[in-house]
């Protein structure tokens, strides 16, 4: 079981969350729900994690499913399409505040394969009521520009998670072909990307350079013609692959 950690749990005026020692503005409006009524009622302060730890688990056969499940409204994109983040429930939402024994987690998993990366669970549950069948109806979850940053409408106000380690995630490749005597220059956007990245392609060892923790460039070796997978391991051993990545030609 890996364990994220976060700071302590800080309690601030709505419109404001901590970062360091700076306070920086939300919309909060982004985050109210999308018709007349205001939540559990509207809240008035912003909750921040900043040095909370809660339990991140990777993806096993007997986590992939949670009896009694809820699918929460507001599912989000990693800005390189390397990850989908879903928000949840573990039991069914309440027709009116408060929530009471279910609580509240975000399941983080590859866009490619729906393979489970990374399931958190909050503190607490999320501000779904029973009436918020849909995304037209409500949105409880964003990301940062680098799904590092999640912040999740919960039932006492908005509360922001800090992962220690974005799940590794391929989510573009381009160009997508290239002459099999190699030589190409392929940018991957993904996810997660650590300093000491190792890539094959096609079961080849490639040259690879890190721009960000989201893009990285690398070297086509010399292939034999078709397409190829590329694989992708970080220097903590976690690894990911996207068939049919490059075409040799």
């Amino acid at each position: 079981m890996a364990t994220e950690s976060f700071s302590h749990l800080t309690t601030l005026p709505e419109g404001q969350w901590a970062s360091g020692t700076r306070l920086l503005p939300i919309n909060s409006q982004r985050f109210r729900r999308k018709s007349n009524r205001s939540i559990w009622p509207r809240p008035r302060m912003a909750r921040c994690c900043v040095n909370l730890t809660l339990a991140g688990t990777p993806a096993m056969a007997e986590l992939e499913q949670i009896p009694g499940r809820v699918a929460v409204p507001g599912i989000a994109l990693h800005p390189s399409g390397a990850l989908v983040y879903q928000p949840f429930l573990t039991g069914p939402a309440p027709a009116a505040p408060s929530a009471t024994g279910i609580q509240g987690g975000v399941d983080i998993v590859d866009a490619h394969s729906g393979q489970l990366r990374l399931r958190i669970f909050l503190p607490e549950p999320l501000a779904m009521l029973s009436s918020d069948i849909d995304g037209l109806h409500g949105g409880f979850l964003a990301v940062d520009e680098n799904g590092q940053r999640l912040f999740a409408l919960t039932t006492s106000g908005l509360a922001t998670v800090q992962l220690a380690n974005v799940p590794l995630g391929i989510g573009s490749v381009m160009p997508g072909s290239g002459p099999a005597a190699g030589g190409t220059t392929i940018t991957i956007r993904g996810s997660g990307f650590q300093s000491g990245i190792q890539v094959t392609i096609g079961g080849k060892a490639a040259a690879a350079n890190v721009k960000d923790m989201n893009t990285l460039t690398v070297v086509a070796p010399t292939l034999s013609p078709g397409t190829q997978q590329i694989v992708i391991t970080n220097p903590d051993g976690e690894s990911v692959s996207f068939d049919a990545a490059f075409l040799a030609i």
